[in-house]
């Protein structure tokens, strides 16, 4: 199986959803990709008081991170990969090492020990994805396999990187690859409002055709082969994208990282963020500088 990634940077904390992320990867993607697994040591500043009640605090971090490098290394051991465990917080560490080793894709787990706190001021992979400049894969609810992949296009450059990187792991693994655009409720409710209930309806079926042959054509220009399914869904994107995934049993979800909104500063779309805390299933992120 040929590999869609050639030097990927994975990111691996010892949680066990960073654990799961790792051995997904490994199993279902890495091929013949060159893989560096990074540890960030994001050690925290200690009050005065506690290093005077625990004087041998210095020499009790030591220990532990011993112990950490040994379970990584342990980890990894048997597919002979490249372990570095530096200090710093976790996005800064992983985007400085994917940048060192040229990568062309970030894995990290999904949120874990303090998901609620993280939903509050954003979690690591969230703040790596508004960041980084090249995909970034979050494993979720990794199953084993991958027979079904879900694109979720609109009209942005973005959403075309997203969909022939897509057909690159599909052609690896012999899977189904489905597009899905999604017509926004806003815009289906106008129609409702500004039409007969007849007219209404009329117009909506015309436009699902017309997005439909869009599909259609977006998916001859990208060459991405035969048999891709065409879907075509009206309502929050965001809900709509989860909802397909589970209809069709989508192993894998591929998407952009926020929307055609102008940005004036790197964020994350609310579409993705959704995607990102909610799906069932890994989900790989595509940034606005491609693939």
């Amino acid at each position: 199986m040929s590999a869609p990634f050639k030097k990927v940077v994975i990111g691996l904390d010892l949680s066990p959803n960073s654990i799961a992320a790792f051995r997904w990867f490994q199993r279902e993607l890495a091929g013949a990709a060159e893989v560096v697994v990074v540890h960030a040591v994001d050690t925290p500043r200690v009050p005065v008081f506690v290093r005077k009640a625990f004087p041998h605090f210095d020499e009790w971090m030591i220990s532990m991170r011993r112990g950490f490098d040994d379970r990584l290394l342990e980890l990894t051991r048997k597919d002979a990969l490249k372990v570095e465990s530096l200090e710093g917080p976790p996005v800064t560490v992983l985007l400085q090492q994917a940048a060192a080793h040229g990568a062309d894709l970030i894995v990290v787990g999904a949120q874990g020990r303090h998901e609620g706190l993280g939903r509050l001021i954003g979690s690591t992979p969230e703040r790596l994805l508004e960041q980084a400049t090249v995909p970034v894969l979050v494993p979720r609810g990794a199953g084993a396999g991958i027979e079904r992949i879900l694109v979720a296009v609109d009209d942005s450059a973005m959403a075309d990187q997203a969909a022939i990187l897509a057909r690159r792991i599909a052609d690896g693994h012999e899977a189904e690859l489905a597009l899905l655009n999604v017509v926004p409720t806003w815009f289906a409710d106008r129609i409702r409002f500004h039409a007969s209930e007849a007219d209404a309806r009329d117009q909506l079926a015309t436009l699902e055709r017309e997005a439909r042959q869009w599909l259609r054509d977006r998916a001859r220009k990208l060459e991405l082969g035969d048999g891709v399914d065409l879907m075509v869904e009206t309502g929050a994107p965001d809900v709509q994208i989860l909802h397909a995934a589970a209809r069709i049993g989508a192993q894998l979800i591929v998407m952009g990282t926020r929307g055609e909104g102008l940005d004036l500063v790197p964020r994350l779309g609310s579409c993705a963020r959704y995607v990102l805390r909610n799906a069932h299933v890994p989900v790989l992120f595509v940034p606005p500088t491609g693939i």
